[in-house]
């Protein structure tokens, strides 16, 4: 990740897991995660919140890379038809995104391209990110992901087991796995006992 020297901003807005954490500078997104309060014992989602700057005041008329992350949240949990891609460019001024960036950041730009309604294994992310042997490694990046849904950690499964039942698998070192399972049944998958059907 690179390092950035521009004033910070952070916003929260609503979603329907709840509060999320926008940090973001003129040149892009530092970061977007969920409150971190929130966990399997008091997640409570509701389809039906809107994505909305939760202090009023605020404007994001000045920075339109934070403006289109508020659209993308908003698109992915209410109109995810018309969902596209995340513009990483524009979006993650702290990823380098060249063949010699690091690997955490690499894996990063791999996953993008998992559209919604997709999963890969941890040994497949490694694989896409150029180095199918750092299997441990995409697991790490995945637990240090500074920009949950938008670079989507969730769709992120340990390989299935020799029965070929697929787990789930750990969120946020396995305090949000509700999270996870919401926002998989929320991209399409059954989910039972903690695996996918």
């Amino acid at each position: 990740m690179k390092k950035c020297a521009n004033k910070v901003t952070q916003i929260v807005v609503t979603s329907p897991i709840g509060n999320i954490l926008v940090e973001f500078c003129t040149f892009g997104l530092h970061s977007v995660n969920q409150d971190p309060e929130i966990n399997d014992r008091n997640f409570q989602p509701d389809s039906r919140r809107k994505v909305e700057i939760l202090d009023t005041s605020f404007s994001l008329k000045n920075n339109q890379n934070a403006q289109n992350c508020v659209n993308w949240l908003d698109t992915y949990f209410h109109n995810s038809k018309a969902l596209t891609g995340v513009n990483e460019q524009q979006l993650f001024c702290t990823i380098e995104q060249t063949t010699d960036a690091p690997f955490y950041d690499r894996v990063y730009v791999a996953l993008l391209k998992v559209p919604f309604g997709e999963t890969v294994s941890y040994k497949e992310l490694a694989t896409l990110a150029g180095n199918p042997k750092a299997t441990r490694a995409a697991g790490s990046a995945m637990a240090n992901n500074p920009f949950q849904l938008m670079v989507p950690c969730h769709r992120v499964l340990p390989s299935p087991s020799t029965s070929g039942k697929q787990r789930v698998g750990n969120y946020s070192s396995g305090k949000k796995v509700s999270v996870k399972e919401w926002l998989l049944m929320h991209e399409g998958h059954g989910l039972k006992n903690g695996h996918l059907v």
